[in-house]
């Protein structure tokens, strides 16, 4: 823990490598080279496909070579939702309890904050602008630094 920044925002997600930070954007982007929508991917049936890879690089690596294998692109917008909001939920119940807030780049992603509700057994509280909390938060303690 750092002052005022918790550790599923400030470090690695350990033992997974998923950063809160950095994950569902490097996927996100390795989905959309191939032509994939991961918001309307979502909308569909599916079933998620598992992510084995515990390091964002290569969850990336296993990704591009499930797209190359011919995976349905729903199971793995789905596998990748579910291999980020899995770890996530299960920090999350490390913790206090409800009530629970989801910050970050997933928070404008319905199906994420359904799903992560699912798995702690309590509604997830967001808005558009929680997206922003890492970075005002690292303002204003870049701020007291100085």
């Amino acid at each position: 823990m750092v002052d005022g920044v918790d550790s599923v925002t400030w470090t690695c997600v350990q033992p997974t490598g998923f950063s809160s930070v950095d994950a569902s954007e490097r996927l996100r982007e390795a989905l959309a080279a191939a032509g994939y929508d991961v918001a309307a991917d979502l909308a569909r049936s599916g079933e998620p496909t598992k992510i084995s890879s515990m390091c964002t690089v290569f969850a990336e690596s296993e990704v591009i070579s499930l797209i190359g294998r011919g995976e349905p692109r729903e199971n793995i917008a789905r596998g990748v939702i579910e291999s980020v909001v899995s770890r996530v939920a299960t920090m999350a119940s490390q913790d206090a309890g409800a009530p629970y807030y989801l910050t970050g780049g997933l928070c404008e992603n319905a199906y994420v904050v359904e799903r992560l509700g699912a798995l702690v057994g309590s509604p997830v509280t967001t808005s558009p602008q929680a997206r922003f909390a890492g970075a005002i938060g690292a303002a204003i303690r870049a701020q007291a630094l100085a």
